[in-house]
């Protein structure tokens, strides 16, 4: 049977330089499961893996749209699939490393129910949210998909219009959407999944993405991030909320001085940890590994045999 191997952890753990060691010693290329990778441009706010690395490791997964662009959750999991169909036929280990929880939970749930909704759906449902609002939403959404919505945070505008939309384009209501969306079999059902989870200690992580802001903000973060800007970020809101990239643009608004720029991404980024580290109670980890050193030493915490037991 064949394997998946997965490296997740929140962000700043140690992902990316442990994945590399473990892919070059196996024979493996890497698929990288972090959504904001995806956008071509945005480098230094995401630390995408830098040309050198990828010189080392075939990675894919990276620079697959434009910042204008919007590619989700589907598309990935369509974009996946495909490079794994590419990595067997090749005869090559695939190693999966990220932390976006949605990207991840792909490879071991249904991501879509596979409809087409047209322009013109999405332009409709639009409108309604312009003109009605929220409550507006909710009332089309209860006469045309029926009482139980189940599931669905009627609180949150774009959970609601994607639900109207599935709706509209399928004339069922959202009850016999959920239950034809449950009944898909899980993905990959003939590969193993071998799934490592990568933590710290709260105080070091804290220290690696305070110094990993700063290195970015020295590395040249508001001049990307104008770039971008310049070429259609702001038209962009999931590529324009990316931690770091949002921050940025409050700071060339105007709305927050240069230290406490630094000092929202460190926050905003330490809350993301916390949101990943619960979503991925949700997955079948297989094992935990420790990467912190013990405390009063300075010894790198990833050793040969670190990276040759990360699956074992």
């Amino acid at each position: 049977m064949p394997t998946l191997h997965f490296i997740i952890g929140p962000t700043c753990v140690g992902k990316t330089s442990l994945g590399l060691q473990w892919a070059q010693a196996n024979n493996a290329e890497i698929l990288c499961a972090d959504a904001p990778l995806v956008y071509k441009g945005m480098d230094i706010g995401t630390a995408k893996p830098t040309k050198e690395e990828r010189s080392r490791v075939v990675h894919h997964g990276i620079d697959l749209a434009g910042v204008k662009e919007k590619f989700n959750v589907g598309d990935y999991a369509k974009y996946a699939s495909e490079v794994i169909k590419k990595s067997e036929t090749e005869n090559k280990n695939l190693l999966i490393v990220g932390g976006s929880g949605f990207y991840l939970k792909s490879f071991f749930e249904p991501s879509t129910d596979g409809l087409s909704i047209s322009a013109e759906i999405v332009k409709d449902v639009e409108d309604i949210f312009e003109k009605l609002k929220l409550e507006g939403l909710v009332e089309k959404l209860r006469a045309v998909g029926g009482k139980d919505l189940e599931g669905i945070d009627l609180r949150n505008p774009r959970r609601v219009m994607k639900a109207l939309e599935r709706c509209l384009a399928s004339g069922k209501s959202y009850r016999e959407l959920r239950q034809a969306f449950e009944s898909q079999p899980p993905p990959y059902m003939n590969y193993e999944k071998k799934v490592t989870m990568l933590l710290r200690q709260k105080e070091d992580l804290r220290e690696r993405i305070e110094g990993r802001t700063e290195t970015m903000l020295n590395a040249g973060l508001l001049d990307e991030v104008a770039a971008l800007e310049r070429v259609g970020l702001r038209e962009n809101p999931q590529a324009a909320s990316v931690i770091g990239y949002r921050e940025t643009l409050d700071f060339i608004d105007g709305k927050v001085s240069r230290v406490q720029l630094k000092e929202n991404i460190v926050k905003n980024t330490l809350e993301l940890v916390r949101k990943q580290t619960t979503f991925f109670k949700l997955l079948p980890v297989t094992k935990a590994v420790h990467l912190s050193p013990l405390p009063g030493t300075q010894k790198s915490e990833i050793t040969p045999q670190t990276i040759s037991g990360l699956f074992a």
